[in-house]
């Protein structure tokens, strides 16, 4: 009536009477519904908290296809880009998705500071009412649910290479960040990462010390070396230098070196590892010495006073084992 006064529920009561609405309810208080065209606008994934926390899009939207599939015309699109619908679409209607879903697309990479791959729901909308619903007459049969979910081959949204680069970017540093992998760009951290999963190994949660560890036993510790050249060879640069020779060997046998029980190698070729082959850090140490001997009596003068060296392709075939070529 006019002149009433509403009461203002406090934010716990608000809460309350939102546990008590259907996720539908919900979804469309979140998604803006227009009652006339029975469309909501794009609800995406990372919007699915607080209140809407029980929204969330598990098992490829589940809850959501199966509270509007008898009323609604839905539209699901996944990480991968394919596009769920329960309906058959014009060819505007098509034409009209595609646009929308493309704009979307390409504006969670500026939204977003992770990305969506695979099967998983990116985002989710109304787009009217189902065409063969309705409250009177001839009751409506609901058809089985796979024959009614039809995939529709909506092609991703086209991205420039800048947005490519982008989204595949983002998309790396989300994973490594979901599995405890560290900064995948940092020094050749992602060919350790590579290097680890073939290998059966655990990558190491810090920059200093071991590459990687057994992955039954944490105190095995690993050393990864790689290269793009033409032929396997492995560098062992930056190494600090002691100010007695006793003490330079007793630091490469406990501590830079020797500690580790073994060295792999391995050689890349664009993202893919060509060969990995597998040495003692024993016989690492032997083989490196007598070089870093030379050059740590050396008299020359070095701006970096840290010690190099490296191994020759003819010392890893002779000296290792290679464990894995394509």
């Amino acid at each position: 009536m006019p002149g009433e006064v509403v009461p203002i529920l406090p934010p716990r009561a608000a809460r309350e009477m939102a546990k008590k609405k259907t996720k539908m309810a919900l979804f469309q208080q979140l998604g803006e519904y227009d009652g006339v065209t029975a469309m909501t606008r794009i609800v995406d994934r990372e919007e699915l908290v607080g209140d809407y926390r029980g929204l969330q899009l598990v098992n490829g939207g589940a809850w959501f296809r199966n509270s509007v599939i008898d009323e609604h015309k839905f539209v699901i699109v996944r990480g991968n880009g394919r596009t769920d619908l329960n309906w058959e679409p014009t060819e505007d209607e098509n034409n009209a998705l595609r646009l929308k879903i493309m704009e979307h697309q390409k504006a969670r990479l500026l939204n977003y500071a992770t990305s969506v791959t695979g099967r998983a729901v990116a985002f989710v909308f109304l787009w009217g009412k189902h065409p063969t619903f309705s409250r009177k007459g001839t009751p409506y049969v609901r058809p089985p649910f796979v024959e009614c979910v039809r995939r529709q081959p909506c092609d991703p949204a086209p991205l420039t290479p800048q947005q490519q680069y982008c989204h595949l970017f983002e998309s790396m540093y989300a994973l490594c960040r979901e599995q405890g992998w560290g900064d995948p760009f940092s020094y050749a951290r992602s060919r350790e990462i590579l290097m680890a999963n073939r290998l059966g190994h655990r990558i190491s949660k810090t920059l200093s010390g071991a590459d990687a560890v057994d992955a039954e036993n944490s105190s095995v510790e690993y050393e990864y070396k790689s290269t793009v050249a033409s032929s396997i060879n492995a560098t062992y640069n930056g190494i600090s230098k002691y100010p007695t020779w006793e003490e330079q060997v007793h630091y490469l046998k406990h501590t830079k070196i020797g500690k580790y029980e073994w060295h792999f190698f391995a050689r890349f070729h664009g993202g893919r590892i060509e060969e990995i082959w597998q040495m003692s850090g024993a016989r690492v140490l032997e083989l490196i010495s007598p070089k870093l001997s030379q050059q740590y009596h050396s008299n020359s003068l070095r701006k970096d006073p840290r010690l190099g060296t490296s191994l020759t392709t003819t010392e890893i075939q002779r000296n290792a084992v290679c464990i894995y070529r394509t």
